[in-house]
């Protein structure tokens, strides 16, 4: 089978947020995809989040998986599992990487509401704190797994119609899931714990709408906590255990984001990019855009436009030695 290419850059919003179209009548997706542009795909810059659930397969290159609290290496073989809400990204990547790469919402396994359909899901999000959110290759109960998975891929690409399809795939996809629950371990939850937990998504669903509304103006973490109708001491938990990052860490990432990428695509003076990312000031922004891109602003933008080289000042491109992290 052929991959798909797919390049992250473009289809991230100012929420970090990864949207997907999923068909009603077989809401699930399964590709094989190939990151012609890898190196501009790793990193904190490209953390992202998204309101479905995602299972990830290396078949070439191994790299390192960040997602949580968690940072683990993956090699070929080994299934990564991505929850809902959870900021995650690859933080290194060695070489051309395809993977298999299977997305569905909670509702394709649950949507009828019981309560012993949402174990299915268990793996996904009830796993015991020690246990990473990665199968390894190694585990006795990979091989299984991964003819589940195929089977999947197979049902999800094969001919007829989504609704000709959707018993196979369904099938396949809660195999796949009792085989990772059998493997995995849960916890297990009730139903007011689950109830509780839709909950706190949708209070981070809110908290994200404010940020990608307000990342650019000054914003507290009391605002911040109110969004999600939380005290400040109880969110700044909630939102490190959720994203990994701390609410002011996470804040300042994405006006870093912003920052770059005007530097990449626009002349606007760093000054004037300081002021329109949120920053109180020029010199701010340059102590924190070089300890995270390990160089000044004005080298990145010599880095990512060449073409400007020539407008920047020889004291501009020689102010940072260290060479720069590619965005």
């Amino acid at each position: 089978m052929e991959p798909v290419p797919f390049e992250i850059r473009p289809q991230i919003d100012d929420r970090r947020y990864l949207r997907r179209e999923f068909n009603p009548d077989l809401p699930l997706m399964t590709k094989l995809y190939s990151f012609p542009k890898y190196r501009g795909m790793v990193g904190d810059n490209w953390m992202h989040w998204h309101d479905y659930y995602e299972m990830i397969l290396p078949v070439d290159g191994a790299g390192r998986f960040n997602m949580g609290g968690w940072d683990v290496n993956f090699a070929p073989g080994d299934l990564l599992i991505v929850d809902t809400l959870r900021l995650h990204g690859v933080s290194s990547l060695s070489g051309p990487h395809r993977s298999l790469v299977v997305l569905f919402p909670a509702d394709f396994v649950s949507g009828g509401g019981l309560l012993g359909d949402a174990a299915f899901l268990d793996p996904m999000r009830a796993r015991p704190q020690n246990v990473a959110p990665m199968l390894k290759a190694s585990h006795p109960a990979a091989p299984k797994v991964h003819d589940a998975l195929l089977a999947l891929h197979e049902a999800a690409s094969g001919g007829g119609s989504a609704r000709e399809r959707y018993p196979a795939c369904k099938l396949q996809l809660l195999t796949v899931l009792h085989r990772l629950r059998e493997a995995f371990g849960v916890v297990e939850m009730d139903g007011r714990a689950a109830a509780r937990e839709e909950a706190q998504r949708e209070r981070l669903r809110n908290v994200f709408k404010l940020l990608a509304e307000r990342f650019t103006e000054p914003l507290s973490v009391a605002e911040a906590a109110a969004t999600a109708c939380m005290s400040s001491t109880v969110f700044r938990e909630f939102f490190k255990h959720t994203t990994g990052h701390t609410f002011v860490d996470y804040l300042r990432d994405m006006r870093l984001a912003h920052a770059a990428q005007r530097l990449r695509e626009s002349d606007a003076s760093i000054a004037d990019i300081a002021a329109e990312c949120g920053f109180c000031d020029q010199s701010y922004l340059h102590r924190c855009f070089t300890r995270r891109y390990y160089c000044a602003p004005l080298q990145y933008r010599q880095v990512h436009q060449p073409e400007a080289s020539g407008k920047l000042s020889k004291k501009s491109v020689t102010e940072s030695k260290p060479p720069c992290r590619v965005a």
